[in-house]
């Protein structure tokens, strides 16, 4: 009696990396790093540290997502006549500094942080830095210092509160507007962008007929507005009024229809 065996011997292939780390920032551009080396189809993945980068299964091209590091693999697959292989390189991809200065346009709005104008240098794609100003409830309108809204390290940001100072701005608005008699409402606005305009017309009785707004902005700020929709005809009140955020302006004199 006799026994037939039959052994495969495959060829071994070497996998390497020109370097077994890559450091980069948050924001950089991706890049590709390849294994050379293989005989065999070669196969990219991200083995730890998805949340900071993901990469191309086929070519290896790198996309880096956020800050930490990251394990990226490359297997080159076993074949009838070449073992397996792989190799990896280490990402670490640190935080990127921002600047946050004040552009000296605050504007106090009666809360106990006011609204603050802003620039923000080094910001990626749409991400945000959020900030607030050191002024306690009550204060009044003066120069302040900006201070960050939590720690330093804000996500994958370091960022940098500039030391300077910046000024607290009262707001200052008017408007005024007359009927000229054949169905419009002309408004004369000096208000802060992005305030917003409302004219109101009511019924005899004071029962409101007919609302309408606008936004106040660069083209139109200090400038006049003209509604030409509203409710009109005898009998009919107009009156306006101005928003910016939280506060509102008094209600202006009424003009009869």
């Amino acid at each position: 009696m006799s026994a037939t065996c039959s052994i495969t011997v495959r060829n071994a292939q070497t996998l390497t990396f020109a370097s077994p780390t890559q450091a980069k920032t948050y924001g950089d551009a991706g890049f590709t790093a390849a294994a050379t080396g293989a005989q065999t189809t070669v196969n990219y993945a991200v083995t730890a540290g998805a949340d900071v980068a993901e990469v191309d299964s086929s070519t290896g091209a790198l996309t880096i997502k956020g800050v930490g590091t990251a394990t990226v693999t490359a297997t080159a697959e076993e074949t009838d006549e070449y073992a397996g292989a792989t190799a990896s390189y280490t990402l670490t991809v640190d935080r990127k500094a921002v600047t946050v200065t004040a552009d000296d346009s605050g504007k106090f709005a009666g809360a106990p942080d006011p609204e603050l104008t802003v620039t923000i240098t080094g910001l990626v794609g749409s991400d945000t830095i959020h900030c607030t100003v050191a002024r306690a409830a009550g204060e009044a309108v003066g120069t302040y210092v900006i201070t960050p809204s939590g720690a330093a390290e804000q996500g994958n940001y370091t960022v940098t509160y500039q030391t300077g100072t910046f000024t607290i701005k009262e707001i200052t608005y008017s408007v005024s507007g007359s009927f000229d008699g054949s169905g419009k409402l002309v408004a004369t606005v000096t208000a802060p962008k992005g305030s917003v305009l409302i004219a109101a017309a009511y019924e005899a009785g004071g029962r409101m007929a007919d609302t309408k707004t606008y936004e106040v902005t660069a083209a139109v700020n200090n400038g006049t507005h003209t509604f030409t929709d509203l409710k009109t005809g005898t009998g009919y009140t107009y009156k306006l009024m101005l928003v910016n955020g939280s506060t509102y302006a008094p209600l202006c004199a009424a003009w009869e229809g």
